[in-house]
């Protein structure tokens, strides 16, 4: 996932003699666990691929910065 090393598992199936298939990826992006997962028909899955590969080799995740607490002034 993005630029950092994932664990995935691809998993074949036929529902009503179509067969299918699905892709999860997950691992660790900054604090977040991030899971992905993309599945559907066999033929669905390969017009989709190049979008797919495209979002999971470029996601990224940012860390919002938190307000700054406004301190009392002094009277």
């Amino acid at each position: 996932i993005a630029t950092l090393d994932s664990e995935g598992v691809r998993i074949s199936a036929a529902l009503d003699g179509v067969p299918g298939a699905a892709e999860i990826y997950w691992g660790v992006v900054g604090q977040r666990l991030v899971v992905l997962t993309m599945l559907g028909p066999v033929k669905a899955l390969k017009e989709a691929s190049p979008a797919w590969d495209a979002i999971r080799t470029s996601l990224a995740v940012t860390e919002e910065q938190p307000s700054p607490k406004p301190t009392p002034k002094p009277n």
